[in-house]
């Protein structure tokens, strides 16, 4: 019976490894939906426009790359949003000057 002496504030050997296991299980399971979403997302490839620019195009303006700001126009609208992702995956494929 040595896995049921207790240590210290009453917490047994084993509980506390079945405590453990639990959590692990808990934060790999957390982990796997993101994982998935991360996989099914498809990798950008430039290419030649398809169509002619439409009469009012949706822009994105990046405002503060350092803390993720980017305000997206449509026509005469206007929303600005913090997106650090949307911000880092826009910088990446701006043209270099």
């Amino acid at each position: 019976m040595a896995a049921e002496k207790t240590e210290g504030a009453g917490v047994t050997r084993l509980s506390f490894i079945k405590s453990s296991a639990g959590v692990a299980a808990g934060v790999a399971a957390a982990a796997v939906p993101v994982a998935a979403a991360q996989a099914r997302e498809q990798k950008p490839v430039e290419t030649k426009a398809s169509h002619k620019m439409p009469a009012h195009p949706v822009t994105a303006v990046v405002r503060d790359a350092k803390h993720g700001e980017v305000t997206v126009l449509n026509g005469t609208g206007m929303k600005t949003y913090r997106d650090p992702a949307l911000v880092k995956r826009l910088l990446a494929h701006a043209p270099k000057h």
